[in-house]
């Protein structure tokens, strides 16, 4: 599909709100998809053909899964999956012009954003990532329509019994992704995955795909069997019949004991 401005590097871009700056990175070689009403404007003043007009639903991974669908015969050798604000947003824009031109895996993360730290809460690794602890926290009084624990999700998608006990990922969603680590998963795994989030703008589900993408695109953990098909209606009608996942006052009382006692042990930690 070409080569961008810093290198062979295709771009895949989520366009929501902020400006098409990035662009200059990508040379000619990109798609950017325009999201929501609020950008059809936008959308329809933007000269170049490689545009696509999508729903406001499923934050940016609706249009990662959908480039990757429609193009997973003909996928680019590296593609950059980017928010088109990921600089300031996400990170500086010297770092994201450090790593876009990289050509293995790569997390767009600047660890410099990462200022309110609590370990066993969230820590960075030796590489420089980012790693939370899993234990859905972000869901907690909501409801997803599929899933509304990150346990329940990683327990469908994947071949494997035990859950983790931290997740490694970008904030974000940022990510420098070659052909290869792609193709770890079929397209019939990512139109799934893009049924678990074309429902609302704020799919709790996009949190859990979010939380994922590194298990998805460098694990050895093998895809579900069930996911390597298209999910009938039926299969579809069943996972909505999932529990709340409205804490009970017991466990919100847990929960604040928990976090307190961990950030007075992070402050502990910091200062021996």
């Amino acid at each position: 599909m070409g080569a961008s401005a810093t290198g062979d590097n295709f771009f895949c871009i989520s366009f929501y709100d902020g400006t098409d700056d990035l662009l200059k990175y990508a040379g000619a070689h990109y798609r950017i998809y325009f999201k929501g009403e609020q950008n059809r404007a936008a959308y329809e003043a933007f000269p170049s053909p490689q545009k696509e007009y999508v729903e406001n639903i499923g934050f940016n991974l609706y249009a990662y899964l959908k480039f990757i669908i429609d193009h997973y015969d003909d996928l680019p050798e590296v593609v950059v999956f980017c928010k088109n604000s990921i600089y300031p947003r996400h990170m500086r824009e010297g770092e994201f012009a450090r790593l876009c031109s990289r050509k293995v895996f790569t997390p767009l993360v600047d660890r410099t954003y990462w200022n309110r730290l609590a370990f066993p809460v969230s820590a960075t690794c030796a590489d420089d990532g980012y790693l939370e602890i899993n234990d859905s926290h972000y869901s907690r009084g909501r409801r997803g329509r599929y899933f509304s624990r990150f346990n329940d999700f990683f327990g469908f998608v994947f071949d494997q019994g035990t859950p983790p006990d931290f997740l490694k990922f970008a904030p974000g969603a940022n990510y420098v992704v070659p052909r290869a680590n792609i193709l770890l998963r079929s397209r019939a795994f990512y139109q799934n995955l893009l049924t678990f989030i074309a429902y609302e703008p704020l799919a709790l589900e996009s949190y859990f795909i979010e939380r994922a993408l590194e298990l998805i695109w460098t694990s050895s953990i093998p895809e579900a069997a069930i996911m390597s098909a298209p999910l009938d209606d039926k299969s579809l009608a069943a996972l909505q019949t999932h529990p709340d996942r409205s804490p009970s006052v017991i466990d919100r009382i847990r929960t604040k004991s928990a976090y307190a006692t961990t950030n007075f042990l992070a402050k502990l930690w910091q200062h021996t």
